[in-house]
């Protein structure tokens, strides 16, 4: 703490002292800044009293009924209360009005249970006067006129957001920056200048990429990295399943550690495997490099025992030696605002929304939090989509989409040894599923040898691909438990039209092309199935083959397809 005038008023006064005491068992010596710096406003708060009293009396004296508008009229001064142009009473620093509220209600409760322990029942009473005038008399006095205030500055004030550009260049050049210092830290070993640019690196590039507070990242405890566990096997199996393709791809490649964060709220961070990489080589070398032992912080500082880092200078340095144009712009707290204001261009569902506001670690409707749960996997799959688009610069080409529908196959790294790229790569999607599902599985080889005139094509999937294209008309359909299974059954009243052949199709033929659906053609589908959307089951046979007949643009669409698309519409609805 800084010895001055204030250091002198405070170090003297048993009550702030103990005030001090009791924030540090609550907050831990992690906060010692921010307990400082409120036993600091007290402080001030006392030689403006005395000041006003022409005395020179110790805080405690002045927490009781007698004195409180005096103490009022202290933290008015203080605060800069004053009336504006148009003769409202604001503060000039209306911050500092609402902290020494708080300071002051927290000092009464100290001095209150005091007054218990030593029996004195006199103090005791002064100080239930004390709180039960500032209850009712200080808002009207103090607080609803400091949050008026700070509403009201914030009128006509531009919000300066990074510009994504910047962000993109930020990006790529802490990626060249981390992927040649880790090569050159495992090279030397022991350089202490190495560890400390990579240790920068490495934490701003987890800032940018998961957009938290740049605090909750520089506190990273070793033994919250060492101990993180794989989520991938302790993953809820109810919800994995229920995963797109790519999504389960991000849960092998994306790993997440918890930290601490504001009001010991849990705080996901999601790690990609170049974070990894540039982690454990910081973790491998600290010792040779001398970082102290005693040192808790993955990011620690080598010049002390028990500080981490300073994430804000380290970001600012990265920015300029990226050559962003707005560097000053980019901080954790504005990153916040970034993505929260770019997620406005997505069509977030509530529980979507959720996701997002618990990554960020900010409060959304409580009533919310009673009954959803927040599963690791959601935090990785679908949460860690939005980081990757939003990394990338790309959210503005998800404008309109729900969080589900953000698909980031372009964007994530080309698929390694052992993942499954199946379904990605051959360009079956959603609905390609949907109809192997309709169709059921049908006994078909492995490989299968389909002739195509002079040519043969062996096809490894040719199952999967059949089933894409074909049905098996008496199958009944496994959907969610949400629709109706009575709609599955078997239609006896249905029968195959003129251009529709009863029989299988041969195996002897290569699939037809999958022909997008249009605007027009959902839009009929919505119009003629309105029914089946509101009591979310699927048409029967003949009333799919009724609409097919009455307009022209579906001769081309058989009846098993409009099924297909009406389930995906339901499942999507």
């Amino acid at each position: 703490m800084r010895q001055d005038e204030v250091y002198s008023a405070l170090v003297d006064d048993p009550l702030i002292i103990q005030f001090g005491q009791v924030l540090i068992k609550q907050l831990g010596p992690r906060r010692t800044n921010y307990v400082s710096q409120r036993m600091r406003q007290l402080a001030r708060l006392k030689t403006k009293i005395n000041e006003l009293l022409n005395k020179e009396n110790d805080l405690h004296c002045y927490i009781t009924p007698k004195h409180f508008d005096t103490v009022v009229k202290a933290v008015q001064d203080l605060a800069g209360y004053h009336q504006n142009e148009q003769k409202i009473s604001v503060f000039s620093t209306p911050s500092l009005a609402l902290n020494l509220g708080h300071n002051l209600v927290k000092v009464a409760e100290i001095r209150r249970g005091n007054a218990i322990r030593k029996m004195d029942e006199t103090m005791k009473k002064e100080c239930d006067g004390y709180l039960e005038i500032h209850s009712s008399d200080w808002a009207p006095a103090v607080s609803s006129v400091a949050l008026a205030t700070l509403q009201t500055n914030k009128f006509n004030k531009p919000l300066a957001l990074p510009v994504t550009s910047d962000l993109v260049l930020l990006k790529n050049h802490l990626d060249e920056q981390i992927s040649e210092l880790t090569k050159d830290l495992e090279k030397e070993g022991e350089n202490a200048t190495l560890w400390k640019k990579l240790a920068g690196a490495a934490m701003t590039r987890i800032i940018l990429f998961n957009k938290r507070r740049s605090s909750e990242v520089s506190k990273l405890l070793c033994a919250s990295y060492e101990n993180r566990q794989n989520w991938e096997e302790t993953m809820n199996e109810e919800i994995a399943s229920g995963l797109k393709p790519m999504e389960k791809i991000l849960l092998k490649r994306l790993h997440m550690v918890e930290t601490q964060g504001k009001q010991n709220k849990r705080c996901p961070v999601l790690l990609t495997e170049t974070m990894i990489i540039a982690l454990d080589c910081l973790m491998k070398h600290r010792e040779g490099c001398g970082i102290s032992s005693s040192n808790p912080f993955v990011f620690a500082s080598p010049t002390s025992a028990s500080n981490h880092i300073d994430p804000w200078t380290s970001m600012n340095r990265l920015a300029k030696e990226a050559g962003c144009e707005q560097p000053y712009l980019i901080s954790s707290s504005r990153l916040r605002k970034y993505l929260a204001t770019v997620c406005q261009i997505l069509d977030l569902e509530d529980h979507e929304l959720e996701w997002v506001s618990r990554h960020l670690a900010h409060n959304i409707n409580t009533h919310k939090q009673h009954y959803r749960q927040h599963d690791a996997t959601v935090e990785i799959a679908k949460v860690g989509s939005l980081m990757m688009a939003a990394d990338e610069g790309q959210l503005r080409k998800f404008a309109g989409k729900k969080l589900s529908d953000i698909d980031v196959t372009e964007l994530v790294l080309p698929l390694e040894d052992g993942e499954d790229g199946e379904l990605i790569d051959s360009g079956v999607n959603e609905e390609d599923i949907l109809d192997a599902e309709l169709c059921g599985p049908i006994p078909i080889p492995k490989t299968q040898k389909i002739s195509t005139g002079a040519h043969k094509v062996e096809d490894q999937d040719a199952g999967l691909s059949y089933q894409n294209q074909h049905v098996n008309r008496k199958r009944k359909v496994a959907f969610n438990a949400e629709i109706d299974q009575d709609s599955y059954e078997e239609d006896e009243d249905y029968v195959p039209s003129d251009n529709e052949s009863s029989e299988e199709p041969s195996c002897t033929t290569l699939p037809s092309k999958r022909k997008k659906w249009t605007v027009d053609e959902e839009n009929v589908l919505r119009f003629e199935f309105n029914k089946n959307f509101k009591d979310k089951n699927i048409p029967r046979n003949a009333e799919a083959l009724k609409v097919k007949n009455k307009y022209k643009f579906l001769a081309d669409r058989n009846i098993h397809q409009i099924k297909s698309k009406v389930q995906h519409m339901l499942r999507r609805k």
